[in-house]
């Protein structure tokens, strides 16, 4: 039975990464919105005073950030992080049930397969990341399934496009501002 409490076990804890990562998802996306939005109510306001406040093509801006705030609040309502997260969050706590059940003695190993298969259909699956992510944070904690050096270095590649995408997302519509003069 170690085998397959392993997988519930290893399942459960790369479905909570993913979990972890969509509401992350989440906050980055609505701090996105807001943080857009407050940039256009800005440069609107200010261009009912000043007529190119940063640079000749202000109205382009004004529209070229207008048009992002729209897509990109049709995009994150489609994407649906949260609740994502939400279905996520129910199938781990199942999978920990049945890993509780899988350690008892006299546990049937058919029945709780059966489970465990049903339980991986009732939710999206999570991304190879997350299960590396989580067997390489936690590297020190673990008997079986321990991380390669080609983990780490995946793991490491992601946390730098991921930090440098959110940095590029939060700083563009300043770029935009200032490389527009």
């Amino acid at each position: 039975m170690s085998n397959l409490s392993d997988k519930i076990w290893f399942t459960r804890k790369a479905r909570i990464q993913a979990s972890e990562r969509l509401l992350m998802n989440n906050q980055h996306a609505q701090f996105t919105l807001i943080l857009y939005s407050l940039v256009n109510v800005a440069l609107s306001i200010y261009m009912l005073k000043e007529v190119n406040p940063v640079g000749k093509n202000s109205d382009i801006t004004l529209t070229i950030i207008s048009v992002c705030i729209l897509v990109l609040s049709l995009f994150i309502s489609n994407i649906d992080f949260k609740g994502r997260a939400e279905k996520l969050k129910k199938n781990y706590l199942n999978l920990h049930e049945l890993y509780e059940k899988s350690a008892l003695p006299n546990a049937d190993e058919s029945q709780i397969n059966n489970e465990y298969m049903k339980l991986l259909s009732d939710s999206e699956n999570h991304k190879t990341i997350d299960d590396k992510f989580f067997r390489v944070t936690n590297y020190k904690s673990l008997s079986s399934r321990k991380p390669t050096i080609p983990d780490f270095i995946e793991v490491i590649f992601y946390i730098f496009i991921r930090k440098s995408l959110i940095i590029s997302i939060y700083t563009a519509p300043f770029a935009l501002l200032i490389f527009n003069k």
